[in-house]
């Protein structure tokens, strides 16, 4: 596969994520769940597809939900992102 190719399906991926998580999150907020294992889930299975625009727009909307719930565990979200992406 070509890196055509390889970007292709990066950006694939990272749709499929929007989409299916992207429900989910809206959801937890909704209900104001406070379920920390539940939001962390999320957080580390969308942290990988934040290179794309509207993925990190719901992952910087569960941090700043989550950041009300779990201050410390919110900023190392924060911390996890500027490490891969900046």
């Amino acid at each position: 596969m070509d890196v055509s190719g390889i970007v292709q399906r990066l950006k694939e991926f990272a749709k499929l994520a929007e989409v299916n998580y992207g429900y989910e999150i809206e959801e937890i907020i909704k209900l104001r769940v406070e379920d920390g294992e539940r939001i962390e889930t999320l957080l580390d299975l969308i942290l990988d597809c934040c290179f794309d625009k509207e993925v990190l727009i719901i992952y910087k909307k569960l941090v700043k939900y989550y950041y009300g719930i779990n201050e410390v565990a919110a900023i190392s979200y924060i911390n996890a992102y500027r490490e891969l992406y900046e």
